[in-house]
């Protein structure tokens, strides 16, 4: 169990997340990647594998028309640190290009934040409950969060966020993303995004 969630979200709309890919080790589900270049996904490093299958251009995680491309290889950032997660990043190789389509689409990856305040989507198969059990979902979720203040954010988890966090807060308290470093996708609306990982915040 890696924790990561996605609560009281909804399915995501089909081919609204043509980015959004599924890495699998042994037809077993690890973690979600986004399609950068046709033949390279971005991920988190702690997702590491020498076996991944990358899946892509379905919102289901079992589907036989889907692409399904295998790695080749992999470089997480050369300052990730395990024990921290500081750098949690790392490009994967595939072994032939993407056929891109209207479900299977490169991202733009953005070259700086959106401001607090910014609507975004996450995105994701993660766990959709709080009991501790790994429960994904057969489908893509998605929900909405806004952007909010470092400062802000900074109060409550004064030891865990670093200068390069960006920090998210559902807009209201029924549903939010936690722990989403592996299995969910942020986008801001207007058509800047970034993978993220943090935690939820009581209240």
């Amino acid at each position: 169990d890696t924790g990561e969630r996605i609560i009281n979200g909804i399915q995501c709309p089909s081919g609204s997340q043509p980015w959004q890919v599924a890495l699998y080790q042994n037809n077993v589900f690890l973690c979600a990647g986004v399609l950068v270049h046709k033949k390279w996904v971005l991920t988190v490093a702690d997702c590491y594998s020498r076996l991944y299958t990358v899946q892509m251009g379905t919102n289901l995680l079992v589907d036989r028309k889907a692409q399904k491309i295998r790695a080749t290889e992999f470089f997480t950032h050369p300052q990730y640190d395990v024990t921290t997660n500081v750098h949690n990043i790392m490009l994967v190789k595939l072994s032939s290009p993407a056929n891109l389509s209207s479900t299977v689409r490169i991202i733009k990856v953005p070259s700086s934040c959106k401001q607090p305040g910014t609507t975004c989507t996450v995105s994701g198969w993660g766990s959709t409950t709080m009991d501790g059990a790994v429960r994904n979902p057969s489908a893509l979720m998605c929900s909405n969060v806004r952007m909010i203040p470092y400062n802000d954010c900074k109060k409550v988890y004064p030891t865990l966020l670093r200068k390069y966090t960006i920090c998210a807060a559902p807009p209201n308290r029924s549903s939010f993303a936690c722990k989403f470093s592996a299995r969910v996708w942020v986008g801001a609306h207007g058509g800047r995004r970034g993978l993220g990982g943090g935690h939820k915040a009581e209240g």
